[in-house]
């Protein structure tokens, strides 16, 4: 590497001296001609002391350097004494004053609005300005370099900054500028002067680019308000956060609801409201590593936009407990878990908490209407039932407008589709292609199940009346407890159920639910009920007994976690105001706190001789032909009337037994029945006796 030559009579008088501009300059040209004007100084000092001059190689370390450095010719006591007496520097004076004159006044360039948001000290703007010269001209780059003495250390530094403007004191490592990141300092070998370096956020900011910062790109996004719906408490939310402001306080809103219900829209509501713009931040799919990073760059990018702040995603309530700063006003968007201050908290900062509601009938009914105006001829009847049971939201609603939908069972289907993946892992989608008909249930049971369908469709409209809601503060919610032994219809007639009121039935799963690590099945828990509260499902709690198990006596930890953890559960049942269903082939396991609670309690008998008779018949002809079951008639009537099978047993010996005649290249027949039969009573280690067999083969 070469060394670093002398520098020329020219770099003392004749490196570039105050702008010339037409007019007032400008502040880049402010700001070059102050950086030029004190290397000249730093530079006529330097020759003062003799520390510049030939150097055979650069890195090299000579005897002079030593001299100079142990007689402490360099100080900056001394450098200031010298200025103050030599007039070799009028001209460097002239160039510092016009600067001085330049920034009189100057409240509304990007500089000073940088210095003022953030709280720049005189030092740390120096340091800007020096860093903010080499990047608007690099050949200051050859300066540094020959300050530094060495052609590699063509950067400005803090060793550098603080010789240039002050009195060489450090600069403030705790400060905003090092905080805030506006400057970084750069990798160094031992020894060697710390670079600094300007974030090139900065740059553009400074050069009058408002850029989104690069840390934030495809996750920041400016958000325009829509008229906000009437049911919303913007004015209230507005004036609160007002309140703080006025008293010197930043504000934090936590705005919970179900998705797609207008939490971004009622956030951006809010800040117009305020007269800021609104910037959004997604952290959906943020590593937790990177949180800390993207936290500080959107506080920035706000700070320096004088926007507020909407964070959404799955860390949006976290807090950074060493965070440099806030945005005046920031809202954190979730779900009905997210509490107001949840993280670390901020000093200095009032939370509030905004529940938007779910929109009424007649919002619904409004919204459709406005965003799908295709919806109005629609059958009255049909609109009206899709209103009514759907309970979607506005931007559920919008997002089915623009997929171009303009019949009211396309828009039914894309309401279930919309919402039914929001449980992920802990619940699954169950088929519904049964139809009330395939049910043989018991005329008391079949009472019970119109009662119950009845009110389903009805409980949207009864509900929003104030006087149900007032008298009834919880346990809106319709909940159905279906006990009975293996395999006599309680999954069937849940998916009749939910095919009947034209919504998706969704089976929780228990095994993913209970978890062995205490604390993880409440939220679990937590969890299912509230998507299930934005979903329009049904819900299914398949062998509820592993969920609502009977409270035990306490003998260790795990008992009581247990035990608080069906008391959680109780209380997520109560305020829950969806379609839950509950399937136990032990009712007698099931904590009696719930079934106190549930209204609708439906005991499913093994099927009797005549109701066996009808399964049989309905197979066969299904699943066969109507004519086999006619000839099979008398067959089917004494299998019924002596083999006492369920209905899931039926079927499944069916199945075998139509697979036995395919194979013998046969009509379904008496011996593929028994043979059947046979095969499903073998899973209980039982089959059928010889008496009974005898009677179904003298009978038939």
């Amino acid at each position: 590497m070469s060394a670093v030559s002398a520098a020329p009579s020219s770099v003392l008088a004749g490196i570039t001296g105050a702008a010339e501009a037409q007019g007032r300059p400008g502040m880049p040209e402010l700001v070059l001609a102050r950086v030029r004007a004190l290397a000249r100084r730093r530079l006529a000092w330097m020759e003062h002391i003799g520390a510049v001059g030939a150097r055979p190689a650069a890195g090299v370390v000579h005897a002079a350097d030593i001299e100079l450095a142990l007689d402490g010719r360099d100080a900056p006591a001394a450098e200031m004494a010298w200025r103050e007496r030599n007039a070799r520097l009028d001209a460097v004076a002239r160039d510092l004053d016009a600067y001085e004159r330049g920034r009189e006044g100057d409240d509304s360039s990007p500089l000073a609005q940088l210095c003022r948001t953030f709280e720049l000290s005189p030092t740390e703007r120096d340091a800007v300005e020096i860093c903010w010269a080499g990047v608007l001209d690099p050949a200051l780059g050859k300066v540094w370099a020959y300050l530094h003495g060495h052609p590699a250390q063509n950067h400005p530094s803090e060793a550098l900054v603080v010789r240039l403007c002050g009195d060489g004191a450090p600069l403030p490592r705790a400060g905003a500028l090092f905080r805030w990141e506006i400057i970084r300092p750069g990798e160094v070998g031992p020894g060697d002067p710390v670079p600094l370096i300007l974030d090139p956020h900065i740059v553009d900011y400074l050069t009058g680019r408002m850029t989104i910062d690069p840390v934030l790109a495809g996750r920041a996004a400016t958000v325009t308000p829509l008229a906000p719906l009437p049911s919303w408490p913007v004015d209230e939310a507005a004036a609160r956060v007002r309140r703080a402001l006025g008293e010197g306080l930043g504000a934090r809103i936590a705005v919970v609801g179900p998705r797609h219900s207008g939490r971004r829209t009622f956030a951006a509501c809010v800040t117009a409201a305020l007269g800021a713009p609104a910037l959004a931040i997604d952290t959906n799919g943020l590593a937790p590593s990177e949180w800390p990073t993207l936290h500080l760059h959107a506080q920035r990018q706000a700070l320096m936009l004088g926007s507020s702040l909407i964070w959404s995603g799955e860390l949006a309530g976290e807090r950074i407990a060493s965070a440099p700063g806030m945005a005046r006003l920031e809202i954190v968007i979730g779900e009905a878990d997210l509490a107001p201050g949840a993280g670390v908290g901020v000093t200095g900062v009032v939370d509030d908490r905004v529940a938007l509601p779910g929109l009424s009938i007649d919002e619904r009914r409004a919204a459709w209407l406005r965003l799908l105006p295709a919806a109005r001829a629609w059958p009255e009847g049909d609109f009206a039932d899709l209103v009514a049971r759907h309970r979607v939201q506005i931007g559920d609603i919008a997002s089915i407008a623009q997929r171009g939908i303009d019949g009211v069972e396309p828009a039914r289907a894309e309401c279930r589709k919309l919402t039914r993946h929001r449980l992920g892992d802990l619940g699954q989608l169950v088929e519904c292609p049964f139809q009330r008909a395939d049910l043989m249930l018991p005329a008391p049971l079949n009472q019970l199940l119109d009662a119950l369908l009845y009110e389903a469709r009805e409980r949207a409209s009864f509900w929003e009346a104030p006087a149900a809601r007032r008298l009834f503060p919880r346990g809106r919610g319709l909940v159905g407890l279906m006990t009975g032994p293996p395999g006599t219809g309680k999954t069937m007639t849940a998916q009749v159920i939910a095919a009947e009121l034209g919504l998706d039935l969704v089976r929780i799963d228990v095994a993913s639910t209970v978890n062995k690590y205490i604390g993880e099945t409440a939220k679990n828990l937590r969890r299912i009920f509230a998507r299930a509260a934005e979903m329009n499902a049904v819900l299914l709690f398949d062998e509820a007994d592993a969920l609502f198990a009977k409270r035990t006596e306490v003998r260790d930890a795990h008992d009581r976690y247990a035990n608080a953890d069906t008391n959680y559960l109780l209380q997520q049942l109560e305020e829950f105001d969806g379609i839950a269903l509950l399937a136990s082939n032990r009712k007698q396991n099931i904590d009696n706190a719930f079934v106190r609670r549930i209204r609708f309690v439906m005991d499913f008998p093994r099927p009797q001789p005549g109701e066996r008779l009808l399964i049989w018949r309905r197979l066969v002809a299904e699943l066969v032909s109507p004519e086999r079951a006619a000839a099979l008639g008398a067959l089917l009537g004494t299998v019924a009337e002596t083999l006492d099978l369920s209905g899931a047993q039926i079927k499944l010996a069916l199945l075998a037994a139509i697979f036995a005649a395919r194979q013998a290249g046969r009509p379904l027949a008496r011996e593929h029945l028994l043979a059947g039969i046979e095969r499903e009573l073998g899973k209980e280690g039982r089959g059928i006796e010889a008496n009974d067999r005898e009677r179904i083969t003298r009978h038939a």
